[in-house]
């Protein structure tokens, strides 16, 4: 979980690899005062209100962050402070109470699987500086899916309670602009798509697309997000066969 604004009434249930933190980063100046937000050090440098947040978000990081770790120890902190990244929809609901959680608005974002788990892929073996392939990462999810390397490779948690859908909305990354400013519209949030810009960039390869999968990769990884396919209704990607040839 990343927001729960007050001033707006709504909650941001924050997926992986789906420009999430692009998205903090985005709304952060629009926020009051009291809202609350766990973000990651990317978006560090970005001012809300001191202790609205876990993590250091002011433009003095390293003695704010010292602070809130001994607030957190001795005071227990307030309760922005048990708020995480990516928290679970059902943790969510949880710590803000049934009130909040029935009265505002609650959104997440999703992207389809054969590209997210390309960027997912890449994403682990920047913060890791690992090598591991495609092939390995997918053999590691499936034997060992709680392994630090792969693990919450699924989004599902962060939507979806007792298998059900909880969100009022789940955005779509391919549609991410227009649907985002369908929210601003409806929550009044004066916030301009055109300002929103990608934090985690640059982390991908030139040819890491879709494109790249072989018909295994793509049957594997459809097999793993069968329920998200099903959810959104997403078409499998065409492949290259000269690639599934290679590697096969």
């Amino acid at each position: 979980m990343t927001i729960v604004s007050h001033k707006y009434r709504f909650i941001f249930l924050k997926t992986r690899k789906t420009a999430g933190t692009s998205v903090e980063r985005w709304m952060m100046p629009h926020l009051g005062s009291t809202d609350m937000i766990a973000t990651p050090r990317e978006n560090w440098p970005v001012p809300v209100s001191l202790f609205s947040t876990p993590n250091p978000t002011t433009r003095f990081p390293t003695v704010e962050h010292k602070l809130k770790k001994l607030i957190q120890r001795n005071l227990g902190g307030p309760i922005s402070f048990s708020l995480r990244e990516h928290m679970s929809a059902s943790r969510v609901r949880a710590l803000v109470g049934e009130h909040i959680w029935r009265n505002y608005f609650k959104f997440s974002i999703e992207r389809q699987p054969w590209d997210r788990m390309i960027s997912f892929w890449r994403w682990r073996q920047h913060r890791r500086r690992s090598l591991i392939s495609l092939d390995e990462f997918l053999d590691l999810i499936e034997s060992d899916p709680n392994n630090e390397v792969v693990r919450n490779y699924s989004n599902l948690d962060k939507y979806v309670i007792d298998g059900r859908v909880v969100t009022d909305q789940i955005v779509r990354y391919e549609n991410l602009t227009g649907e985002l400013a369908q929210i601003c519209d409806r929550l009044r949030i004066p916030a301009r798509v055109n300002d929103l810009t990608h934090v985690k960039g640059r982390i991908r390869g030139e040819n890491d697309s879709t494109s790249m999968l072989t018909k295994r990769q793509i049957e594997r990884i459809s097999s793993l997000f069968a329920e998200e396919i099903r959810l959104f209704g997403w078409k499998f990607p065409t492949f290259n066969n000269s690639a599934s040839e290679r590697r096969d």
